[in-house]
């Protein structure tokens, strides 16, 4: 079911649109024929942003329209636990619409302000984080570097994707430890997200700086092309040259690109998306190792498990045994 937001309403309200709930204070709270959850909005208006805090289980997958920079003076990053939250946006750019999903990456940065819908399916625990930046204050965070100034360039319509690092994902789960009861919570709670904010711009400006405009201009089209085509071919390793064919790049330029958006290479990032979509095979027991690697295109049981073994450091074994109890 999709909603279309009201631009002139607060942003709990606009959430409110589609979960139905009762809106209080700076807490939306909800538990009806929509699902169970709770989105809470905790102001920091001297270090200029404020951070939503959404955890919730839906009966139903729900969508939401509207632009994600609701009242155009903020810069909104989503942060998403990858292969847990199940997140997926169509946007409307040129007269075409395009999607992306959360997949294996855990952080989406974007200025985009037009037409966009934001999909969750039913059935998930969504944890999720929205930092909302003031314009005034995300210029003060990109300014500091050359590569943020290029990448995260407010005068242009941007979308950037980030891995959640172990260290983001520290921040991310202390956000979700913070006890309201607790003397000094809201101070705590502004230590936590500052110290993920300063390391997400960290993370990005750690990229190596395309050489030119024209490759900044390109960024967009091609790549999301790509992970388009990575997304929908997970049994099988996709041979680069197949990929550069469709997307209408030479082989150095789109790898060269995909990683200024990703922050991986092609194949990294392709075989990342398969571990994921393995980890959804696993949980669901009813095949065995080698059955999921021949699926997923990895030659052997043991070159799935050391692949597995390496991203989320632990076995397929083990994984199994830690979610099927």
């Amino acid at each position: 079911m999709s909603y279309t937001s009201n631009h002139h309403k607060n942003v709990l309200e606009l959430w409110n649109e589609g979960f139905q709930g009762k809106v209080k204070d700076n807490c939306l709270v909800f538990d009806n024929a929509k699902g169970k959850g709770s989105i809470k909005k905790f102001v920091f208006e001297k270090e200029g942003y404020e951070i939503l805090i959404f955890d919730f289980n839906l009966k139903e997958d729900l969508s939401f329209y509207r632009e994600i920079d609701f009242e155009n003076q903020y810069v909104g990053i989503k942060f998403t636990y990858p292969g847990v939250t199940k997140m997926v946006s169509t946007y409307l750019q040129n007269d075409e619409y395009s999607d992306i999903s959360n997949g294996s990456f855990g952080v989406i940065c974007t200025n985009f302000s037009g037409q966009m819908e934001w999909s969750y399916n039913k059935g998930v625990d969504n944890k999720i984080i929205i930092i909302r930046i003031k314009k005034t204050r995300f210029l003060e965070f990109s300014q500091q570097y050359e590569t943020t100034r290029a990448l995260l360039d407010l005068s242009k319509s941007f979308f950037v994707f980030e891995d959640l690092n172990l260290l983001m994902t520290w921040y991310v789960d202390e956000i979700f430890r913070c006890d309201e009861t607790e003397l000094f919570h809201k101070e705590r709670l502004q230590a936590i997200s500052s110290g993920l904010i300063n390391r997400f711009f960290m993370s990005i400006a750690s990229r190596e700086l395309p050489n030119t405009k024209d490759e900044l201009n390109k960024l967009s089209r091609p790549v999301l092309e790509t992970y388009e085509i990575l997304k929908k071919t997970l049994d099988r390793v996709i041979p680069i040259e197949e990929i550069t064919r469709e997307v209408g790049l030479s082989e150095s330029r789109l790898r060269y690109l995909f990683k200024q958006a990703f922050g991986a290479s092609v194949s990294n990032y392709h075989q990342k998306l398969r571990l994921e979509k393995s980890k959804e095979l696993l949980k669901q027991n009813h095949k065995t190792n080698l059955q999921i690697a021949m699926d997923l295109g990895f030659s052997s049981a043991s070159h799935y498990s050391v692949a597995f073994k390496k991203c989320f450091k632990e076995t397929p074994n083990e994984y199994r045994k830690r979610i099927i109890r």
